[in-house]
This record gives structure tokens, C-alpha cells and sequence, in this order.
């Protein structure tokens, strides 16, 4: 899903199904100039009643690692 701005776009986030009773929050991301001001909260709670509608049991996050960041030990 996506979150736009008029033509700028905003946020975007995905619900990817694993089985029919687990999915899994993928891609989630804002763009810089639209940080603090509520998208990802917006996307979030649109997967979240997706993920409500459909009757999943469980959520997974994916989670990864961007240019600039390194794992902890």
C-alpha cells in the first residue's frame, strides 16, 4: 500500500500472506521529508485491519539492514 501526498509519494508498506493464517509486515518506509507526521503509523494500521479482516492469527516483521547501519554483536 501507499501513502500519497498529491503527486509526492508519502509512505508505502506490504502484507505479505505466509499461510492462510500468518503474514509477515514487509517494506515498510517514509520518505525523509515526510517523517513524524503520522505515515507509517497510517500504513500500519491499514495492514493491521487487513490483517484483522482476513482472520491472521499471527505477524511477522521483517527486518533488515540499510547502507549505514551494521549489525551488533
Amino acid at each position: 500500500w501507499s501513502v500519497w501526498e498529491g503527486e509526492q509519494l508519502a509512505g508505502i508498506g506490504a502484507l505479505k500472506l505466509l499461510d492462510d493464517k500468518h503474514g509477515e509486515l514487509k517494506s515498510m518506509r517514509t520518505a525523509p521529508n515526510h517523517l513524524r507526521r503520522g505515515v507509517a503509523s497510517l500504513i500500519l494500521r491499514h495492514i493491521l485491519q487487513v490483517a484483522h479482516d482476513r482472520c491472521l492469527h499471527r505477524l511477522s516483521l521483517e527486518a533488515g539492514t540499510q547502507a549505514g547501519f551494521t549489525a551488533c554483536p
